[in-house]
């Protein structure tokens, strides 16, 4: 077999890193390679193995069973290795490995590996320390700064360090303020880390083995900023202070990245207010007091957790599986790396594609939703799933399912709640805003929607008190001069004011608080959707009639939520005052039921009619938004050329077609309106003089003929509504036309396609085989035929003439765009048969042009790995060359930026772009002209640190920069989307072609 890669592989491993280049060379031909498919065994526990196994490519998990079930402990991936410990004759309990997609095992023999170590003693001390701590190796393997170093600079700190005696629970490692004069790691156990603050002793975290402490006040020579204290029974491992500033000083890149945290230390700051605050309330609080239950919701299968970052794991995949949704629970435990509810919102909309959303809500509020749903207790992510009298069914991940009861919830309840609804289909038909999908959007909602009902029929009931009394005051009170019951009524009147008007403050609060849950899910559903669709969507189409679109969706929401009201609170309102008009007098009801049905079917009707004739014109009415969205956005070449009265013409001639079409609906509204008022005048009148007559014969009294008049008033107010409910409708209708041409849009295909596997990429190779692309059917080829080979770990410059392709290329192998012909391939496989999030979450782009969001500088530059810490953003910054400018500014990485990058000059904000694209230390990095905008000391410096990019990843730069395109490993110039010449610098110079004549162009012009 070739054995470059094995060998780079073996040299890049924490064991065999630390042997001689020869002995790698001797050593890769002893290895031979095996294959095995998804879901194949490895290795059985029952079985006996003496053999090491190196992982050169795809993932394998270690399975531990416990009868019927199993549970995966750990993951091996490319460069990990298993089987060393039954070499070194040490007993350690076996499990089963599963191959996990296609995996690549490089095995060394049993009496290979025991030769090796007989011949290098070292490295046999070296393998028998290392393998012999998990927590070591966990600090070495994880921690970021040195997780970079070889073996032999792994092995130089194993036999620095010191193992100290076991400590004591509540044992004092040092006290803050104290003298530095050791680093430690946790070989195993806990300890918590205090600080003294406002003479408040605060805890502020808890680390677990291999983490480590006490590096802060060994390089800065300062005393200990916080108090480390032993929970229960710990090891510690130790390297005292001269030692430790020997070893990081003698490797520089160490030394850098130490330096970046303790930048990030600073940029951290002390805790604010309002944790202090948090932090002791908890420690007066103390622990949860609750009820265990051995049976549970049906459906739900418990998983343990008993940290606050891995109990949310837990719950996500908890409800996945309640939900039947099946996702690798290793890849959920990797995403979620950090206690941020942000992180839980994207796992579960984006790669199970169900509706979730993180949200803030008071404890008042958490009965108007639907469960199940996860907050947090004490910091321990739960999952509620019922509430029935005054008690909280829930599940926690640490104690399993309980009862709590509603004081005990509220009191550790801290607002933060993760709405999780069922999968979404994957039908944009479905997606469609009707009123069919209104209603199944309002279902959730059913209990709200009950407790408004509830409170229209309380008011419907009030409102009919008043007439009663009116009636009662005019036949009795003031024909018998009765002052007791005068005072009896004011008295009633009073208090069914105050009644009414409390319930129909808290109806107003109900129909508020469904509103905007109902536009929350109608425009996220609309905002995920658009964001999802291809880049094609967004060429074709101006911002201006996208957001017009969008903002369409919250009028609809209102429309629509017009309509189910009237329905609900009109309608109930309606039959209220109909059934006492009934009840009340049988003639002057059937007089007012005639006028109402004549009227009210005649306005109905022509509304109707007249709407057919009409254009949609309302979602017409934001016409002008693409071109003033456009002005904004050209302002400077507005004023530059003296364009603001051309501008403004056009804009004033767009608002009046506007209005033009706008005034047809208004008009038909303005009649519609005026034949209710006219109904309503006409239906009183007649009703009120046949009421008259029947006081006259004596039929009726006077007090109930006004008693009647008064409730045919009021009953006449919701039948105008329900008369007009067409009006609600129409507009609905037309207002989603706009959104529906969005869902129309199919979205990216294979985003999160679960039939497509996830890339997993042993080397980063790239080639364009026979690629053909046209942005549209049937237009000119702006790629045509292309072909390109790169190796992995190659730097490929790309220069051609405007237009010949260049910048197309990223679209295409980032699957933004599809090829109309041919194939990309990363590492021999198809790019289009594997996840389209996978791929591109290995590859990092830095566009032509700069684009950033509102934010913080470091939001810009983690925006494609949320979860990085800061230390990574500090690093990806450092390479980048911006880590300078940024800590210089008033708030460092928590800077404030404007919208596109206000406040930031064109270079830094370039050089924020390429530590966004390295901060993910993507395998294939893609830069398009990286140094516009830079000055040349900036570009300088970029330059100095572009090897250091490159290394070990696949990168392609897009200039025409002389300085960056000699170094290249291969250069490839374009022309008409195909490739007319590729090579080295000088060859390509003493072929005299094309790239020759670009360069004499390029000196003749310098």
């Amino acid at each position: 077999m070739n054995n470059a890669g094995l060998i780079e592989l073996l040299k890049n491993s924490q064991i065999f890193g630390f042997l001689d280049e020869e002995i790698l060379v001797s050593l890769s031909e002893k290895f031979s390679l095996e294959f095995f498919s998804h879901g194949e065994p490895i290795l059985h526990e029952e079985e006996t193995n003496k053999d090491l196994y190196v992982v050169y490519s795809g993932k394998a998990n270690v399975v531990m069973r416990d009868g019927a079930r199993t549970k995966t402990i750990a993951t091996y991936r490319r460069g990990n290795y298993f089987g060393e410990n039954a070499i070194l004759e040490k007993e350690v309990k076996t499990h089963d490995i599963v191959a996990i997609g296609d995996v690549v095992l490089a095995k060394l023999s049993y009496d290979d590996f025991k030769t090796l170590c007989i011949q290098n003693q070292e490295f046999e001390n070296f393998l028998q320390v290392y393998s012999g701590n998990q927590a070591l190796q966990a600090f070495f393997k994880n921690f970021g700064s040195f997780g970079s170093l070889t073996a032999k600079e792994t092995s130089n700190w194993l036999f620095e360090l010191n193992y100290e005696n076991i400590r004591s629970d509540g044992e004092i490692v040092f006290s803050e303020g104290e003298e530095g004069d050791k680093f430690y790691i946790i070989a195993a156990g806990a300890v918590e880390v205090s600080k003294n603050i406002n003479g408040n002793d605060v805890v502020l975290t808890t680390l677990v083995a291999g983490k480590f402490f006490g590096e802060m006040a060994l390089i800065s020579d300062t005393p200990r900023a916080a108090t480390i204290k032993c929970l229960g029974d710990t090891q510690l491992v130790s390297i005292d202070k001269d030692h430790f500033k020997h070893m990081i000083n003698s490797n520089p890149a160490l030394s850098s990245k130490i330096n970046n945290i303790i930048e990030m230390y600073k940029a951290s700051g002390v805790p604010k207010d309002a944790f202090l605050q948090k932090s002791l309330e908890k420690s007066r609080v103390g622990n949860i007091q609750e009820e265990e239950i051995n049976e549970g919701l049906d459906g739900f299968n418990l998983i343990t957790a008993n940290t606050p970052l891995s109990s949310m794991s837990a719950c996500a995949l908890m409800l996945m599986s309640y939900y039947g949704v099946k996702v690798d629970r290793d890849y959920v435990h990797d995403y979620i790396n950090r206690i941020d509810y942000s992180l839980l919102e994207d796992i579960f909309n984006d790669v199970a594609f169900m509706n979730a959303t993180a949200i803030n809500l008071k404890y008042s509020a958490l009965k108007k939703i639907k469960e199940p749903f996860i907050t947090k207790l004490n910091d321990i992510s739960i999952i509620v799933y019922g509430f029935e009298k005054n008690i909280y069914k829930v599940i926690d991940p640490s104690k399993g399912f309980l009862n709590l009861h509603k004081n005990v919830f509220k009191k550790f309840y801290d607002g933060e709640v993760m709405l999780v609804d069922k999968p979404s289909k994957n039908s944009n038909e479905n997606k469609k805003i009707t009123l069919h999908s209104f209603l199944e959007t309002l279902l959730p909602y059913k209990k709200i929607l009950a407790e408004i009902l509830t409170i229209s029929l309380f008011i419907s009931i009030l409102s009919l008190l008043p007439p009663i009394f009116i009636r009662i005051l005019i036949d009795d009170v003031l024909v018998q001069n009765n002052e007791n019951m005068l005072i009896v009524i004011m008295v009633s009147l009073i208090v069914v004011a105050i009644f009414t008007g409390l319930l129909n403050a808290l109806r107003s609060y109900l129909q508020f608080f469904l509103s905007s849950k109902l536009q929350v899910e109608i425009l996220g559903r609309a905002y995920s959707h658009l964001i999802s669709l291809p880049l094609s969507y967004f060429h074709n189409r101006n911002t201006g009639q996208i957001m017009s679109s969008l903002e369409d969706g919250r009028v609809v929401e209102r429309h629509l939520s017009q309509v189910i009201f009237i329905v609900l609170i009109d309608g109930i309102t309606a039959l209220a005052f109909t059934f006492a008009l009934a009840i009340g007098n049988i003639k002057l009801f059937l007089i007012f039921s005639g006028f109402v049905l004549i009227f009210g079917g005649a306005v109905f009707t022509a509304t109707y009619y007249a709407r057919q004739y009409l254009p949609k014109t309302l979602s017409r009415n934001a016409s002008t938004d693409p071109h003033t969205i456009e002005s904004i956005n050209n302002i400077s070449v507005i004023k530059t050329f003296n364009a603001a009265n051309f501008n403004k013409k056009i804009w004033e001639e767009m608002f009046i077609n506007k209005l033009r079409n706008l005034n047809k609906s208004i008009t038909i509204n303005s009649v519609s309106n005026s034949a209710i008022t006219a109904m309503k005048t006409l239906t009183i009148a007649v009703v009120l003089g046949y009421a008259s007559m029947l006081a006259l014969s004596n039929e009726i009294s006077i007090g109930e003929a006004l008693a009647f008049n008064m409730i045919a008033m009021l009953a006449l107010t919701p039948l105008g509504n329900i008369i007009q409910i067409y009006n609600e409708i129409y507009a609905a209708d037309d207002l989603s036309s706009g959104l529906n041409k969005i869902y129309s849009v199919e979205s990216e295909s294979g985003l999160n396609d679960k039939k497509k596997p996830d890339l997993y990429l042993s080397k980063a190779d790239v080639e364009f085989k026979n690629v053909s692309f046209s942005y549209e059917k049937d237009s000119k080829k702006i790629i045509s035929n292309f072909n390109l080979q790169v190796e992995h770990g190659e730097y490929v410059a790309i220069l051609g003439r405007i237009g010949s392709g260049k910048s197309t290329l990223i679209n295409l192998l980032t699957r933004s765009f599809n090829p109309d012909k041919g194939t990309i391939f990363l590492d021999n496989k198809d790019i289009s048969q594997v996840k389209l999030a996978s791929l591109r979450s290995h590859i990092g782009v830095v566009f032509q042009d700069t684009n950033l969001f509102m934010g913080t500088i470091r939001s810009n530059i983690s925006i494609g790995m949320q979860n990085a810490t800061l230390a990574q953003v500090v690093e990806a910054a450092t390479l980048a060359g911006a880590h300078d400018f940024i800590i210089n500014m008033p708030k460092g990485y928590d800077s404030q930026v404007g919208e596109k990058g206000m406040g930031l000059s064109g270079g830094e904000k370039r050089l924020i772009a390429i530590a966004r694209a390295l901060v993910s230390n993507p395998p294939i990095l893609i830069m398009d002209e990286p140094t516009n905008d830079l000055d040349s000391e900036t570009e300088q410096t970029f330059k100095d640190n572009l090897k250091t990019i490159g290394f070990g990843r696949t990168m392609f730069i897009i200039t025409h920069k002389s300085s960056l395109i000699r170094d290249a490993d291969k250069i490839v110039v374009m022309d008409e989307g195909t490739v007319v010449e590729s090579g080295k610098h000088l060859d390509l110079i003493a072929d005299r072609g094309y790239y020759f004549y670009l360069s004499a162009k390029q000196i003749e012009l310098s």
